[in-house]
């Protein structure tokens, strides 16, 4: 169970900087087991330590820990791991502690480690706890590992997948040990791996500047894989790269591991896929650079995260699939307006809560579409690519994406951000319209709102007039709770649509 007091942990702890791991484990899908051994390099950041704690599961065993090839004293409960150290280390020093463990794991979360022995599978999928299901490490969001090296053991019947570029394998009977290597900053819950009987494919996107990037898929022998999809990919990865910046990794590689669970996550340049759909492999794969590149700093701000992701899907949906444009919207949005809470995560305390659809996903990425209706496209690009630039390889929150879409739009969006995220709920319009000839029409909006936490929400609206064979598009600024406004038209109004391209979360009905 995640406590309130356990979270504290997660989010707080001494100032530690870990600069460096090197994770060596044996992990097959033939057995629910894993051992490891692993090697952190770290620095005190504001005083002297005596003592450096890791989160572990209690359903691991702890061997032994070495301090410069010396066992030290260790405590393991509470899923917590706390190392003295034989004396005081200096703020600002690099040392290093190596622990290793063993066991059964456990899995929590949405599944933090997976076997499958029918198609001979086996993976990590670590967001947002589950990382210490598996492995030891310091589940917090204010540091990030600035690189890696992973080690790991299983039968050479099975390949490995995992974060960072491959540099080979290791044969040693009938056993082999793959190695990666990770030269990027990576959170503690995207390192991640996946071991099986694999067939792969490997290709490269080409760049417009002519570089390339690796791109690799796993799949089991079994699964419908769908290589049209995955041919994508690189269409995606050079759209994405083109709208936001240089894919951030792009001298490691983009690849795809496909296990039999029911979520797919974006581990580090390799997500663990558990759909093939093209909705879900742009998902995963804008993760890499929200999320992956930056994150959110603290799960209270996920909408860092899932707004973005969620939101890419309808920026590749926009510029290869543009008549799915309108279904997604409408998807998205009746998804969004069941949600029950705000947006900022309170009580980040139950995964299920944190990460459900309608909120996290749904309504987070309808208010990044109402918010490029709001400030216009170019400067929504602006403040994205603003958000990638400023906090690239760390982390950010709400409060800092907000103001860099205000820079790039040179307005306030306090109140925007404050009713959208902060506030729950949705306006509900009713539309009228009251037309003595053909010249004017009087259009009055009147909005009431889902929720009390918001009275009201000040927003552009697109209404479409329709007469016969014509139509008119007219964009008005609502702002008061009941507003008239006239409008020139030149035809007989027939029938007035609110909101024809679906940019607003809300409900309406129009009498004439």
């Amino acid at each position: 169970m995640i406590t309130l007091a356990s979270i504290g942990n997660l989010m707080a702890g001494p100032g530690i900087d870990l600069t460096f791991c090197r994770a060596q484990w044996s992990f097959s899908p033939d057995k629910v087991y894993i051992s490891g051994k692993v090697l952190f390099n770290f620095k005190s950041t504001a005083e002297p330590i005596s003592s450096i704690d890791f989160d572990l599961s209690n359903h691991l065993r702890v061997d032994k820990v070495m301090y410069h090839n010396t066992a030290v004293p260790f405590k393991h409960k509470a899923n917590q791991l706390v190392i003295t150290l034989p004396g005081s280390i200096t703020a600002g020093v690099v040392d290093s502690i190596e622990i290793e463990y063993s066991g059964k794991p456990v899995a929590s979360s949405f599944g933090s480690i997976g076997f499958d022995k029918t198609d001979r599978i086996a993976w990590t999928l670590s967001e947002p706890y589950g990382a210490r299901d598996w492995w030891p490490c310091r589940q917090n969001l204010l540091d990030k590992i600035d690189s890696m090296d992973i080690y790991v053991t299983c039968p050479a019947a099975y390949k490995v997948a995992a974060n960072g570029l491959l540099q080979g394998y290791t044969e040693a009977g009938d056993q082999h040990t793959a190695h990666y290597q990770v030269r990027h900053p990576i959170n503690y819950y995207t390192v991640g791996l996946a071991v099986g009987q694999y067939d792969f494919t490997e290709g490269a996107a080409v760049m417009a500047n002519g570089d390339r990037i690796g791109i690799v898929d796993y799949y089991y022998q079994s699964m419908n894989y769908n290589m049209k999809n995955s041919r994508h990919i690189a269409n995606f990865l050079n759209f994405f790269s083109d709208y936001w910046c240089t894919y951030p990794f792009a001298d490691e590689k983009y690849g795809q591991a496909f296990i039999k669970g029911t979520v797919s996550f974006e581990s580090q340049t390799m997500s663990v896929m558990s759909q093939s759909d093209i909705g879900t492999m742009a998902h995963e794969l804008a993760h890499q650079w929200f999320g992956n590149y930056v994150t959110c700093k603290g799960w209270q701000n996920v909408w860092i995260n899932e707004a973005f992701a969620t939101f890419a899907e309808l920026l590749m949906i926009e510029k290869f699939y543009s008549d799915l444009t309108i279904g997604w919207k409408d998807y998205t949005i009746n998804s969004a307006l069941t949600a029950k809470r705000a947006i900022f995560a309170a009580d980040t305390t139950n995964p299920s809560i944190l990460f459900d659809v309608p909120t996290t996903y749904s309504k987070s990425a309808i208010t990044l579409l109402m918010l490029r209706s709001e400030i216009g496209a170019d400067a929504f690009q602006k403040g994205t690519r603003a958000i990638l630039e400023k906090f690239g390889n760390g982390f950010a929150t709400i409060d800092d994406a907000r103001q860099c879409f205000e820079a790039a739009a040179d307005t306030s969006l306090a109140d925007f951000f404050n009713r959208w995220i902060h506030g729950i709920g949705y306006p509900i319009y009713k539309i009228t319209s009251d037309q003595k000839g053909a010249d004017n029409v009087t259009i009055t909006i009147k909005q009431t709102t889902s929720h009390p936490s918001v009275k009201f929400y000040p927003l552009h609206v697109t209404v479409r007039l329709i007469g016969g064979d014509n139509e008119k598009d007219v964009r008005l600024y609502n702002t008061e709770p009941v507003q008239q406004f006239v409008v020139p038209v030149g035809f007989k109004i027939e029938n007035v649509i609110f909101d024809p391209e679906r940019e607003i979360l809300c409900k309406w009905s129009y009498k004439r």
